[in-house]
C-alpha cells in the first residue's frame, strides 16, 4: 500500500461529504438492531454478521427524519432528534412504515394497516391525531406515500389493473385521483418537482417512466447498457429527471441522466464517524481513496494501492484506520502506511462489533441534488449528506 501525498484540499471526482446528524442510541428511542450469524466468537458471543440503519425521510426544510421500530425520530441540528409519537394512529406494521411525509408544522402524515384496511393518518408535531382515513376498498395493496406538494399529500395505489396516484388534502383528508395508470403495475414510484417516476418493463426491456401531474405528458427512456440491466434498482428519482441507482452488493451509487447516460458513480468501501467528521473510502477502478471530511471539506486523503476485493474501512481513529480484508483486521496511518500484522477477525471482536454500515438502498434525494445516506455503528444512527 502506498500513500498519495499533496492531495488535501480537493479530490477530483470525489462528491461533496457532510455529517448532517447524528442520534444516540437510548432505551426509550432508537436502539441498534444487529443481524448475528451462526458462529461465534472466542469468548462465546454470536458474531456480528452486520446492523441495520433506521429509513429516512426528508422534511420540508431539508431535515433528516428517521423512521424504523415503529418510531418516528425529527432531528434536530446535528447532534439532536425529537420523538414524534404514532400511538395515536391506532395502525399496525409501524415498524416498517416508510416513507412518512413530513408537514411544515413539524407534524407527519403516515400510512399503515389495521387488519385487511389501508390507514392514512395525520398526526400533530406533539403526536395528537387530527385525521384519520381507511383508504382504498378493503384488502387492497399497501399504498406508498410519495411526498407533499402544494397543500396535498400525494400517494400511489397499485392495483390489479394498473394504479393510481391520488392527491389527499393535508387539512381533512379527502382524496381525489390525480393519475391514472393502465396495464403492468409500478412496483414503486417516486414524485419530484411536479412529476411521478417509475421504472416499466415491456418488450423484455426496462424505461424510466415519468408523468407531469399537471400536464400529463409523459416521457420515457431506456438505459444505455450495461446500466439498462440495473434500471431496477433505482432508490430515488433525480431533479434534472434521471434516476438514482443502487447496487448494495457493491454499496454503490449511480446518477444516471434524464437521457439514460452515467454521470457519476460512488463506490463506497467503507463510511464511518470520527471524532470530526466523517472517513469515506470510495473505491477507484483497482484502488481505494480514503478521505477524511470535517465541515464538508477534505482535510486528509490517502490511497490504498491494489487492495483485496473484499478490503473494506471499517473503524477509524485520531491515527489509525482499520480496514477489513477476507477474514483478517488490519490497520494503516494517517499517511496510509500499514502499521503492525493483521489480525483474525475472531482475535478483535471488540473492534469488529463497532462497524459501522450506510444502506444505499435507503438514499433518497432532495430537489436540490443532494443525496442523504442512513449509517449506523455501535453508538447510534446517523446520515450523510452527498452533494455530487
Amino acid at each position: 500500500m502506498a500513500p498519495v501525498h499533496g492531495e488535501v484540499q480537493t479530490v477530483m471526482g470525489t462528491p461533496i461529504c457532510e455529517l448532517a446528524c447524528f442520534v444516540p442510541w437510548t432505551e426509550g428511542g432508537f436502539h441498534d438492531e444487529v443481524l448475528y450469524g451462526s458462529g461465534m466468537g472466542l469468548d462465546g458471543s454470536p458474531l456480528m454478521v452486520t446492523r441495520c440503519p433506521p429509513a429516512l425521510c426528508r422534511g420540508p426544510d431539508g431535515t433528516p427524519w428517521l423512521v424504523g421500530q415503529g418510531q418516528i425520530m425529527r432531528t434536530q441540528g446535528r447532534d439532536g432528534a425529537e420523538f414524534v409519537s404514532v400511538a395515536a394512529a391506532d395502525i399496525d406494521g409501524v415498524a416498517d412504515m416508510a416513507p412518512i411525509v413530513p408537514m411544515e408544522d413539524g407534524g407527519v402524515v403516515l400510512t399503515g394497516r389495521k387488519g385487511d384496511d389501508n390507514i392514512l393518518a395525520r398526526l400533530s408535531r406533539s403526536g395528537d391525531l387530527i385525521w384519520r382515513k381507511v383508504w382504498g376498498p378493503r384488502a387492497a395493496a399497501e399504498v406508498h406515500l410519495l411526498g407533499e406538494r402544494e397543500g396535498a399529500v400525494y400517494l400511489y395505489a397499485p392495483g390489479e389493473q394498473g394504479g393510481r396516484v391520488a392527491s389527499v388534502s393535508v387539512q381533512d383528508g379527502a382524496g381525489m385521483t390525480a393519475l391514472s395508470l393502465q396495464g403492468r403495475v409500478a412496483e414503486r414510484m417516486w414524485m419530484m418537482q411536479g412529476r411521478v417516476f417509475w421504472v416499466e418493463y415491456a418488450d423484455r426491456q426496462s424505461r424510466w417512466v415519468s408523468r407531469d401531474l399537471d400536464t400529463g405528458l409523459a416521457h420515457a427512456v431506456s438505459a444505455a447498457a450495461p446500466l439498462d440491466v440495473l434500471l431496477g434498482t433505482a432508490v430515488a428519482a433525480l431533479p434534472d429527471g434521471g434516476a438514482l441507482l443502487a447496487v448494495p452488493e457493491n454499496a454503490e451509487l449511480i446518477w444516471l441522466s434524464a437521457a439514460g447516460y452515467e454521470l457519476h458513480r460512488m463506490t463506497i468501501a467503507g463510511l464511518v464517524r470520527t471524532a470530526d467528521g466523517l472517513a469515506i473510502a470510495q473505491r477507484k477502478g483497482e484502488d481505494i481513496r480514503v478521505c477524511r471530511w470535517g465541515n464538508g471539506e477534505i482535510v486528509a486523503s490517502y490511497q490504498l494501492v491494489a487492495p483485496g476485493p473484499t478490503t473494506m474501512l471499517m473503524d477509524a481513529e485520531e491515527d489509525r484506520y482499520y480496514f477489513r480484508d477476507s477474514q483478517t483486521i488490519f490497520a494503516v496511518n494517517a499517511r496510509g502506511e500499514r502499521v503492525g500484522d493483521a489480525v483474525p477477525f475472531d482475535m478483535a471482536q471488540q473492534r469488529w462489533q463497532r462497524l459501522g454500515r450506510v444502506d444505499v438502498c435507503k438514499t433518497i434525494a432532495g430537489p436540490d441534488g443532494a443525496l442523504l445516506l442512513a449509517g449506523a455503528d455501535s453508538a447510534g444512527a446517523f446520515v450523510v449528506r452527498v452533494k455530487s
